[in-house]
């Protein structure tokens, strides 16, 4: 079965190489003195243009709330008012005093007692949900929830833990999207579920903003790569061809065609509104998300030594009591690492811990703490090498072995396809695929043991579904590489599959007259030239000049990557594949030359590289060692 998923999160982050948020200043007098320091107080204000719902600068913004019961009846609940007691000092000096009396009573942001202020109800150009509440000393835990529509009415819930003072929240638009239509948004509520005496807390600062910030590739052309921040999320992926939203470490989102034109809808009367620039709109999927927002994986999953038998008791693969004794609480973080023309790096961590209140401020390495870490490097092809490593430390597993789970939504009508074994060392994984429009997901280890045997979880409701595969001993530390599949979208049997699977498992021969091999790069588990963990064969220059046959034996090879290591990041540099010169070169973020030969090989070709300091001309091509 499928545990329903508690998130642990509760600190995320998302850093980049360069500033997060472009600062920028409005021209004097453009803008209400409040708005003007909201925008210095949120970084997330900064980069594009912002709805402020309720300020609470004006006493008459109360009206806009109403404390009921969960059937929304008033009474004589005492209603909530505009004060000075606590605020955001930083925004302004007033905040909505708010008095839950009763276990089930609720704070609702609806407009039902105001005649002259409503609530905004289309949110469809913002990405971006904040809001603060500050919280009693003895700290506090409310379920909030966002409805929309009146007939048929929808509604996206969550659990927030309020600490003492203040407590700022952010919740990705998108993710309220799955749940509620965001074209019809009618009514916030915070609802105190249990609480033994009456809960007093205050509320300041509801936003909804449009965070999108581009990294790479704004207005690319088909099948360029490209990168932005939207939400709490980063946007990758090529234009027209897949885009993958990555969300505290995970992949969160996974569109399978992403060109779409917003469209701007005049703001609300009632509402303020900080005006930006025109620009171009940024892709936004055309179709429903195809994986879950509690993220697609590869998930670390303890596992007994008989768990691919068992019946009686299936496997977890998201139940936060698995890493129960790491700690009860994670923090989630995700960085940029490498955004080119070229491909895109993610790197992520999950870092437990038992008390993070008491850590802070403390300077503790990393691998003080138990931890999940993620690498994720991103081709405009769709294949993704993925990189777990978890670290247990002296803390140990909870059982003897460690598997992985890929889960999928379970209404999108995927068919799993199991690739079958690899001769006698195992499977090639397994092919998720769609019929009518496509959208496939391959999954492939790089060890074919790990994919002996593959299960298939079900929930109850079937919204969700999961593939596990192992296994591995659990040891202190547990490292697996992974290759996943999303484009092309037509891979819709075993025969197209194994290619691809074959492919990563088994590496191309390589055969150098100049130059060398480098078979010490990280990430080449096998130190036999070919990078598993990055997706490339590893070369270096012999004064300038590489030249070596690529060998595809009896497997069809598709679109093959090199990496030349020594080629001078201040001048060019040529590749030649049979004689006939690549137009198409790049490098990755240390400059080193990147190039990819752009279709399948089932033959052997000679390739040459020449780098030159400024060279006036490329080089010719005389050396016998090239067929023309």
């Amino acid at each position: 079965m499928l545990a329903a998923f508690v998130p642990l999160m509760v600190a995320t982050g998302l850093t980049a190489g360069c500033e997060l948020f472009a600062r920028h200043e409005a021209e004097p007098g453009t803008l209400p003195p409040f708005l003007l320091r909201m925008r210095d107080t949120y970084p997330e204000l900064a980069s594009g243009r912002f709805l402020c719902l309720a300020h609470f600068e004006s006493p008459d913004q109360a009206d806009l709330f109403r404390v009921t019961n969960a059937d929304g009846v008033t009474d004589d609940r005492p209603q909530p008012v505009v004060g000075v007691r606590h605020s955001r000092s930083e925004t302004g000096g007033g905040g909505l005093h708010v008095l839950l009396e009763n276990a089930g009573d609720e704070l609702r942001f609806d407009g039902e007692r105001s005649r002259t202020l409503a609530l905004m109800r289309d949110w469809r150009d913002y990405a971006l949900l904040l809001f603060s509440i500050h919280g009693p000393p003895a700290g506090a835990r409310l379920r909030f929830s966002v409805r929309s529509g009146t007939d048929l009415e929808l509604e996206y819930t969550r659990t927030i833990d309020v600490a003492p003072g203040w407590n700022l929240y952010r919740i990705d638009l998108d993710e309220i999207g799955d749940e509620v239509d965001l074209a019809d948004v009618r009514c916030l509520t915070w609802r105190a579920d249990t609480t033994e005496t009456p809960l007093e807390c205050f509320l300041d600062d509801v936003i909804i903003a449009d965070n999108t910030r581009y990294v790479l590739g704004e207005g690319g052309g088909n099948g360029e790569l490209y990168a932005f921040e939207r939400g709490c999320g980063l946007h990758v992926g090529a234009h027209e061809r897949f885009e993958l939203v990555f969300t505290d470490g995970l992949v969160s989102g996974w569109y399978a065609d992403t060109r779409q034109e917003n469209s701007q809808v005049p703001p609300s009367p009632t509402s303020i509104e900080l005006p930006r620039p025109p620009r171009a709109a940024p892709p936004v999927s055309q179709r429903p998300n195809l994986t879950v927002r509690s993220g697609l994986g590869p998930h670390p999953v303890p596992l007994t030594p008989d768990w691919y038998e068992q019946r009686e008791s299936p496997v977890r693969y998201d139940d936060p009591e698995l890493y129960a004794l790491w700690g009860s609480s994670v923090i989630a973080q995700q960085w940029l690492r490498e955004a080119t023309p070229t491909r895109i790096v993610i790197q992520a961590q999950w870092r437990f811990a038992s008390d993070l209140t008491s850590r802070a401020g403390e300077q503790t390495p990393d691998d003080a703490f138990p931890a999940h870490n993620w690498q994720y490097v991103i081709y405009p092809t769709g294949e993704v090498y993925t990189t777990v490593a978890s670290v247990a430390g002296e803390v140990g597993w909870p059982m003897p072995l460690v598997g992985y789970a890929v889960a999928l939504p379970g209404r999108r009508g995927f068919r799993r396809v199991d690739l079958g074994r690899d001769g006698d060392v195992g499977g090639l994984g397994v092919l998720m695929t769609r019929r009518g429009d496509g959208a496939d997901l391959l999954w492939t280890p790089h060890e074919p043991a790990m994919a002996t045997h593959v299960a298939e979880l079900v929930a109850p409701d079937r919204r969700r579904l999961a593939l596990v595969l192992g296994e591995l001993a659990a040891c202190p530390v547990v490292e697996s590489t992974h290759l996943l599949r999303f484009y092309p979208w037509d891979m819709n049997g075993q025969p197209e599959a194994k290619t691809f699977a074959r492919d990563y498992t088994t590496p191309a021969t390589l055969r150098t007259t100049v130059g060398t091999v480098r078979r010490d790069v990280a990430g080449d588990l096998n130190a036999d030239g070919y990078n598993e963990a990055e997706g490339c064969h590893e070369l270096a220059l012999d004064a300038g000049v590489l030249r070596f046959t690529f060998d595809p034996g009896q497997l069809l090879r598709h679109a093959p990557r090199f990496r030349v290591h020594g080629v001078a990041t201040d001048a060019p540099y040529w590749v030649y594949v049979d004689g006939q010169r690549l137009r198409e070169v790049g490098r990755d973020r240390s400059g080193a030359g990147f190039f990819t030969i752009p279709h399948a090989l089932s033959q052997p070709v000679d390739i040459e590289v020449h780098a030159e300091v400024q060279p006036p001309e490329p080089p010719s091509l005389d050396a016998p060692s090239v067929r023309t």
